[in-house]
């Protein structure tokens, strides 16, 4: 996600995404199931345990965050705007290294389900 262009339904459009893949990629597992070729099968699995962890990511973080429609404020900054998505968005060791360095600020905690 682009920060900038972020609007409190920007995870919600990113839930959207999640679940089409997730839909798609459950299609493609059921149809090599179907084969009788092994490497087929071992597709499939491999597409199985995808869904199973997008739908993990789903329920456990992106829902969540999701239902808050959380508002931004771009004035806070990077790191405090980054910190308010918690774990949906990946680790960025530059950011993590600059908020360790701030010992003045109280950051936000990301709220847990």
């Amino acid at each position: 996600m682009y920060l900038h262009r972020y609007t409190p339904k920007t995870t919600n459009t990113a839930l959207g995404y999640l679940r089409d893949f997730t839909g798609r990629i459950a299609d493609i597992a059921e149809r090599l199931d179907k084969s009788d070729k092994t490497s087929n099968k071992r597709e499939a699995e491999k597409l199985r345990k995808a869904v199973t962890e997008c739908h993990a990511y789903e329920d456990q973080t992106l829902y969540p965050l999701a239902a808050r429609n959380m508002e931004i404020d771009l004035d806070d900054g990077v790191l405090v705007n980054y910190l308010r998505m918690g774990k949906a968005v990946r680790a960025i060791p530059a950011i993590e290294k600059k908020r360790k360095e701030v010992q003045t600020w109280s950051w936000p905690v990301h709220p847990a389900h």
